[in-house]
């Protein structure tokens, strides 16, 4: 039971990963200082401060958070 606990872990990190990349619109070879433009240019046009969506900008920096720690 316990395997199984851990495969889901690994395919929620893979799908994590995937999805913060796609949110970027860059693919999974892409360089982290590539990952990093995109990151702040998507929020520079979301920043809640300058009337962007406050949800969308969350989930561009949790993303962010994801592939660095990855």
């Amino acid at each position: 039971a316990r395997g199984g606990g851990e495969a889901r872990q690994k395919s929620s990190a893979r799908r994590s990963r995937r999805e913060a990349l796609a949110s970027r619109g860059v693919s999974e070879g892409a360089t982290q200082g590539g990952s990093t433009a995109a990151q702040r240019s998507l929020i520079q046009k979301l920043d809640p401060g300058r009337g962007g969506n406050d949800v969308l900008a969350a989930k561009i920096n949790q993303g962010e958070d994801i592939l660095l720690n990855d």
